[in-house]
């Protein structure tokens, strides 16, 4: 598991960083820190669906991107 950007990931089975038997499905859950927003996933998974499930049958490398989300500061007078 690579993360790109302000955030974490969450896997169930939460034991899935260690050691998977060939066939073991993975949910992966994106989890955005504050002002951040998840944008995709790359490597042995595709796109922005999130939660996303994959098997694992090898060795497999998945990143999950972030992205800073704007923050503007708003003066009244």
């Amino acid at each position: 598991m690579a993360l790109n950007g302000r955030g974490g990931v969450s896997l169930s089975p939460s034991n899935a960083t260690s050691y998977c038997n060939p066939g073991t499905s993975v949910t992966l859950t994106a989890l955005p820190l504050t002002n951040a927003t998840f944008t995709g996933w790359s490597g042995a998974l595709t796109g922005t669906n999130n939660p996303q499930a994959l098997v694992v049958n090898s060795n497999t490398t998945v990143t999950a991107s972030f992205q800073n989300a704007q923050a503007f500061n708003l003066y009244v007078s």
